[in-house]
């Protein structure tokens, strides 16, 4: 068989170069980022504190899944519940969260696996935590629930 040397059907066409963005001035590049990482960072933060996230510190877990908990009030945080009505790649509202320890969150967050028994109550330990959790936070004064006593 003979080789022939390839041959374009159609000729090249000379492009002309993307045009680039207009630059602000008088700022680095490091600069541009910093300030637009601050820029983000203070849209997704809105500057607020979070108090229920805070209200977590010292807590009992009110997970306490059978099994996995540690009842360890150290490592307590607010853990938002996979309910389903989060944003995608979201999380969930902090009022649809619970006080759950380390070893609890690593349950409801997939990191470690249901105990043996313990898979098929998930519903009734997110429920009763997210309950739980509610209760606690009206007897600290955090969230108010009108016509709760």
């Amino acid at each position: 068989m003979k080789r022939t040397a390839l041959e374009r059907r159609t000729p090249l066409r000379a492009k002309a170069p993307m045009a680039r963005k207009r630059e602000k001035r008088g700022l680095s590049s490091t600069e541009r980022a910093s300030a637009n990482h601050k820029r983000r960072s203070a849209s997704r933060n809105n500057d607020k504190r979070h108090p229920i996230r805070e209200a977590a510190r010292g807590e009992r877990c009110t997970l306490n899944i059978v099994g996995a908990c540690r009842y360890d009030t150290e490592t307590t945080v607010l853990a938002h519940l996979p309910l389903g009505a989060g944003i995608m790649g979201g999380k969930e509202s902090d009022l649809s969260g619970c006080f759950a320890c380390s070893a609890c969150h690593d349950v409801i967050d997939g990191r470690a696996k249901w105990p043996p028994m313990e898979g098929e109550h998930r519903d009734f330990y997110l429920r009763r935590a997210m309950v739980r959790t509610w209760c606690r936070l009206v007897e600290k004064g955090v969230i108010n629930i009108k016509g709760a006593s």
